[in-house]
């Protein structure tokens, strides 16, 4: 009895382990997909402020880099943000009197004639590149 019992258990294990590391697969595929369209979201959303900006002052905000919580005070005090937006890696609003540095994954830098932009949000974890809008190479995030 013992070893029909041990012959059964290892193959339903198997089975479990496959099943619990799929599910896991697919919620990591989902929780990607999500954080992906809130950084386009809040992406957006600085990008319209930065051209309203753009459109009243003739130009971008001169001083650079800036993390995502600096630019988002000078667009708040400029007027050209309602409300500061969702920080898509905290789910809470960005705090313009300063975010973590491990929270505030969202970059802006400009040309020394404050003519062009980029905005970029870094991945989570590292320095690399998750998603990057700009006026020259990157102004749309369609091909995402």
């Amino acid at each position: 009895m013992k070893s029909r019992f041990a012959g059964l258990f290892f193959p339903m294990f198997l089975f479990a382990a496959a099943v619990a590391i799929s599910g896991y697969s697919a919620w990591r595929a989902v929780a990607e997909t999500r954080l992906r369209a809130q950084v386009k979201t809040c992406l957006l959303e600085v990008q319209r402020a930065l051209q309203d900006y753009h459109v009243a002052e003739e130009n971008y905000p001169r001083k650079t880099p800036l993390t995502g919580a600096d630019l988002i005070g000078l667009l708040l005090e400029a007027g050209h943000l309602k409300a500061p937006p969702r920080n898509p890696w905290t789910g809470e609003a960005y705090r313009p009197d300063g975010e973590t540095a491990a929270s505030d994954r969202l970059r802006y830098g400009t040309d020394e004639l404050a003519e062009t932009y980029s905005l970029t949000a870094l991945a989570s974890g590292n320095e690399s590149v998750f998603l990057q809008l700009d006026s020259t190479e990157h102004p749309s995030l369609e091909e995402d």
